[in-house]
Parts: structure tokens; C-alpha cells; sequence
């Protein structure tokens, strides 16, 4: 990408960045927290109690889903219970 072409792309909104990086944290907890890809596929696409029975694919739509997605690997991740 040119120089030019940089300066005359709106910014991104720091919600937007954040948001992102949530989404990048929460890759890299799936493929750290489950034994497979078959385990973390199984859980990201089965509805949770702790999500009021929506599935985890549909809870990061939002902030505040994927950041309690965010919240919810860390916790599997270190014996908690989720």
C-alpha cells in the first residue's frame, strides 16, 4: 500500500482494535486450551449455560461475549471450572 493511500483511510476505532485483539487472544486460548481442534470446535459451537444457552460462536459478536469468552478459557485453561 502507498504512503498516500494510508493517510486517506479513516482510522480505526479503538473499539474496533480491541476487539480484534480480543478475537486473536481468544485463537490462540482455544488451540492452548483444548487437546484438539475437534474438542475446541465442539465447544466453541455448542450452546453454554454460562452464555444463557447461545454457543460461544455466537457470544463473540459482541464486546462484552468475547471478552467473557475471553475469561471463560482462562479459567478452563487453569482447572477452573466453566
Amino acid at each position: 500500500m502507498r504512503k498516500e493511500d494510508v493517510r486517506t483511510q479513516s482510522p480505526v476505532h479503538s473499539d474496533v482494535v480491541a476487539t480484534m485483539e480480543t478475537r486473536k487472544e481468544l485463537a490462540r486460548l482455544l488451540r492452548t486450551t483444548f487437546e484438539t481442534s475437534s474438542d475446541a470446535r465442539r465447544w466453541w459451537q455448542s450452546p453454554h449455560p454460562m452464555l444463557n444457552g447461545v454457543a460461544p460462536a455466537v457470544a463473540v459478536r459482541t464486546a462484552a461475549g468475547a471478552l467473557q469468552l475471553r475469561d471463560m478459557l482462562i479459567a478452563l485453561r487453569y482447572g477452573g471450572v466453566v
